[in-house]
C-alpha cells in the first residue's frame, strides 16, 4: 500500500509471507527443524530532498514460525538508506539494526536465544544503457548473540549485470 504525500515524500505499508524449506545433510542433520514460514509487516518513508539525494527510513516486524520451537522467533528491524548520484554513478548506503528473540531454548540449553544484528551496505550502480546496468555491492553483517556460538560476521561482495527486457 503506497501513498505519495508530496512530490518529494512518499510512504509504503507492506505485508510479506515467505515459505521456507530446509534439507538435512551430513553437516546439518536436523536442518529441516527450520522448515516453516515468515510473516512480516512494515513501513517505509522516503524523502527525496532533490533529484540526486534521498533518504529512506523503515521499520519491520516479523514472525518466523518453524517446525522446531527453538528456531522460531519474533524480530524487529529498523533501516535507513541514503541514495545519491554523482558523476553518472548511483550510490546507495544502508544500515540496519535487527533484534530477534527466539521462542524456546535450544535442546540442552536453559536460556532463550537473543540476537542483535547490525548490517552495513553500499551499492554502486553504473547505467550502461537505459536497459543495462552494472552493480557492485558490499554487505557487512555483525551478529551478536547472548549464546556466543551464534555470534558471527558475514561479508558479501557482489558484482551483477542487470538487463531489463
Amino acid at each position: 500500500l503506497s501513498r505519495q504525500f508530496s512530490a518529494s515524500q512518499s510512504g509504503e505499508l507492506y505485508y510479506a509471507r515467505e515459505f521456507k524449506k530446509f534439507h538435512d545433510s551430513g553437516d546439518f542433520p536436523r536442518n529441516s527443524d527450520r522448515n516453516g514460514g515468515n510473516n512480516s509487516v512494515g513501513a517505509t518513508y522516503r524523502i527525496d530532498s532533490h533529484k540526486k539525494l534521498g533518504l529512506v527510513l523503515g521499520y519491520a516486524w516479523d514472525r518466523d514460525s518453524t517446525s522446531a520451537p527453538w528456531w522460531a522467533y519474533t524480530g524487529q528491524k529498523a533501516t535507513a538508506r541514503l541514495n545519491t548520484e554523482f558523476a553518472g554513478l548511483k550510490v546507495h548506503f544502508g544500515l540496519s539494526s535487527y533484534d530477534q528473540r527466539y521462542d524456546d531454548p535450544f535442546p540442552g540449553l536453559t536460556e532463550k536465544r537473543h540476537d542483535q544484528a547490525r548490517e552495513f551496505s553500499v551499492n554502486l550502480v553504473r547505467e550502461i544503457t537505459k536497459k543495462t546496468s552494472i552493480v557492485l555491492s558490499e554487505l557487512y553483517v555483525k551478529n551478536r548473540s547472548n549464546l556466543g556460538f551464534f555470534d558471527y560476521t558475514r561479508n558479501i561482495v557482489g558484482l551483477f549485470a542487470i538487463m531489463t527486457l
